[in-house]
């Protein structure tokens, strides 16, 4: 339910909530059992993700406010192009699933990884410019590429990264939160400013897990004066540079 509060703030198609509820469901799965989702079990996690649309009405606004709007501007039922959504992943799967298992059979790299992953592109029409970054697509290739590299996270986020141009950086990342997040995943690699994001990802923990951590102290629009030259806008924060505002 809390991915279809936050995904309904920024998205309206069921294709985006869709896509945003199986990746959760996918996430979900691995922090449960510590590996990740094999392609047998793609079909109960699409299951699931079709029945999720029923949570909205355990939710006051979403249930009385948002839904009737959405269905008087669109003239139809929520639920039905929620379903719409579902079986569009479910006509990838047949693809995914070959696509995984050529990827895994070349160790996620080399021409022939590449080749795979190039066919499940075309299928999913990946690099169209009017469906690049749709949300149904990219979290199936994401789901084929942690298939196919359980173990691997960085050669799988490589491999999606370099497929230009489809959305490299969504599918990457989703590819690499899967695999990542299971028992045994490897230690991230080094990358610009580390401690940065693993301090952030540590705060943003403890805030979504109710404990106290050091507020983010945000500047106030109502007293704050912007700087006037370029030198006021470099000062110190605790002994680092920082710039203002």
């Amino acid at each position: 339910l809390d991915v279809l509060v936050d995904g309904v703030t920024t998205h309206g198609h069921p294709r985006a909530l869709v896509g945003a509820v199986l990746h959760a469901l996918v996430l979900g799965t691995v922090l449960q059992d510590g590996t990740v989702p094999s392609v047998q079990s793609w079909p109960d996690l699409l299951d699931a993700t079709e029945q999720a649309v029923k949570l909205i009405d355990d939710h006051p606004q979403l249930s009385s406010l948002w839904r009737p709007a959405w269905e008087a501007r669109t003239g139809g039922p929520l639920a039905d192009g929620w379903r719409a959504a579902v079986e569009e992943c479910r006509e990838m799967l047949p693809a995914a699933t070959l696509a995984a298992d050529r990827i895994a059979s070349a160790a996620c790299q080399g021409p022939e990884a590449r080749a795979a992953y190039r066919d499940l592109v075309a299928v999913l029409s990946l690099d169209d410019p009017d469906k690049r970054g749709q949300a149904t697509s990219t979290v199936v290739a994401a789901m084929a590429l942690a298939a196919a590299a359980p173990c691997d996270p960085a050669e799988a986020a490589r491999l999606a990264a370099r497929m230009v141009p489809t959305d490299t950086d969504t599918i990457a990342t989703m590819a690499g939160a899967i695999i990542g997040a299971a028992d045994g995943a490897p230690e991230p690699p080094a990358v610009l400013d580390g401690p940065y994001l693993t301090a952030e990802a540590v705060r943003l923990a403890e805030i979504a897990g109710g404990q106290p951590t050091v507020p983010f102290s945000y500047p106030d629009l109502l007293g704050w004066v912007p700087p006037r030259s370029q030198v006021d806008v470099v000062g110190l924060a605790g002994r680092m540079p920082a710039m203002a505002g």
